[in-house]
């Protein structure tokens, strides 16, 4: 019987040996396709939820996947009729589990904390007997819905094989599924030349694959993977926009944001940017825009001997336009590898503004419909930002849009005010992001009657600057004039 450590240590042999570069030029067919999506949140009140999920599923059979991957939040408020609608969705794309020309096409679902209790305080106040009609989370209601809907039996760790490839998924940590107890126990059934899926909503804490950068060798899930570099976890819970480089992650082990069906984030921190869930603060001058509103995305992965071929797909335009170029992944992961984030930054060049690129400063005495709720009617600045980005002529490093822009107002006397926001259409395939970006300041951020120098840096996702626009705006005149830094 071949032990744990034995596991560990012929993985690390693999990876030492591992050729760099040789699946780049790899062309025939795949071992197998699979489909990931997540974040459906389906209810009543948002039926093109479930038109999306539809679409994505089309695709998907068009495309002849051996499975799909449904990483949770499948529900929005945790009702079991929400989860009978995704069912519906699924038996009417893939009835009795077939795909085109009667194929078996595997259904890989685990939950997220939108299936397990909706969010806070969403069953506070409902009688038990109404909750037990109702709650997917509430007695035996999930391992009898598991069962009469999907015919499987409710697990709250499961392993699956598909076409000689290892998949491992645990519910939401709400139904304490003990995962990596699962996984070390499976560890020496797993094949060792082969790259094995470990299917979550919660993301394991390594770099940027969150909200944020969040830091590595934190969390149970993540020192369990680390001793396995044929390792691949695919998770969610994040909305990460998929158009953001930092969504894949390689160190000791690899690691994929799945996106979300419906929206893309961009994480919290933006004075621009929220989501549907997160509102904007009352403090902040800035409301939530449209950067996350329906510009959702989901995966197409396909398994080769020694590389994963992952394409970000953009769900509005029925997955026809790219998030962003294929990311060609070798397995098994090797520390300092391609993906590896400070390998990639240091590799990546920023993008810039067209030489001729101004910025527009208007004033609003009245204030401007993008203002905060405490905000409106109150007199601003809005400062319009040309769209930046990364021409040939630049490119001798990998290729980089802009995704965010810091821009600073200031006044003699008082410290600069600065703002970071999403540009428009970071979420977006480039193709269709090429839009100026607003931001505003409130006229009492600002000294009275004093000039004001307002400057716009490019940067792309993972923090590079390119070079500063300016602009001196003198509030009674309306006089101006720009300049790059």
């Amino acid at each position: 019987m071949t032990t744990r450590r034995a596991f560990i240590g012929v993985a690390a042999a693999g990876a030492a040996a591992f050729p760099i570069g040789t699946w780049a030029a790899k062309t025939s067919a795949p071992n197998m396709t699979f489909g990931v999506l997540s974040e459906l949140t389906i209810r009543e009140k948002y039926p093109e939820n479930q038109e999306k999920l539809e679409g994505v599923l089309r695709f998907f059979r068009q495309k002849k996947v051996d499975a799909v991957a449904v990483l949770g939040d499948i529900m929005y408020s945790g009702q079991i009729s929400e989860l009978v609608s995704f069912a519906d969705s699924w038996n009417k794309i893939f009835p009795g589990g077939r795909g085109k020309g009667g194929s078996k096409v595997e259904l890989l679902v685990v939950t997220g904390d939108h299936d397990a209790y909706g969010w806070t305080g969403r069953w506070d106040k409902i009688p038990k007997e109404r909750q037990e009609a109702l709650r997917f989370n509430y007695g035996d209601n999930a391992a009898k819905t598991w069962k009469s809907l999907f015919n499987q039996e409710w697990e709250l760790a499961w392993k699956k094989e598909i076409k000689g490839y290892t998949f491992i998924g645990g519910q939401d940590a709400q139904f304490n599924p003990k995962l990596e107890d699962f996984i070390s126990n499976a560890a020496p059934s797993l094949d060792k030349n082969k790259p094995f899926f470990v299917l979550t909503h919660k993301f394991p804490a390594v770099p940027g694959c969150g909200f944020e950068y969040i830091g590595t060798g934190s969390g149970p899930l993540t020192r369990t993977l680390y001793p396995f570099p044929n390792a691949v976890s695919i998770n969610a819970h994040s909305h990460i926009a998929l158009s953001n480089e930092r969504a894949v992650w390689q160190g000791a082990f690899t690691s994929i944001s799945a996106g979300s069906l419906i929206d893309s984030a961009a994480e919290f921190s933006y004075d621009n940017m929220s989501s549907v869930w997160h509102p904007t603060s009352k403090k902040h001058v800035m409301d939530i825009d449209n950067n996350v509103k329906g510009q959702g995305g989901v995966l197409l992965v396909q398994v080769y001997d020694d590389h994963l071929n992952v394409q970000r797909l953009h769900v509005p335009s029925e997955c026809k336009q790219l998030l962003g170029p294929a990311w060609k992944i070798p397995l098994p992961a090797q520390l300092g590898g391609p993906f590896d984030h400070d390998k990639r930054k240091a590799a990546r060049r920023p993008p810039q503004f067209p030489f001729s690129a101004k910025l527009d400063v208007e004033f609003f005495p009245d204030g401007h419909p993008n203002l905060g709720p405490s905000f409106k009617g109150k007199p601003c600045y809005c400062v319009t930002i040309p769209f930046a980005k990364t021409t040939k002529a630049q490119r001798s490093g990998e290729v980089c849009r802009v995704f965010d822009y810091v821009v600073t107002a200031k006044t003699a006397g008082k410290d600069p005010v600065v703002r970071k926001v999403v540009a428009e259409g970071a979420t977006l395939p480039e193709s269709m992001s090429n839009m100026p970006t607003k931001c505003l300041f409130a006229a009492s951020e600002l000294a009275e009657g004093q000039q004001i120098k307002f400057s716009a840096v490019p940067r792309e996702c993972f923090g590079l600057e390119g070079k500063a626009i300016t602009k001196i705006f003198l509030p009674q005149s309306g006089a101006d004039t720009g300049k790059r830094r």
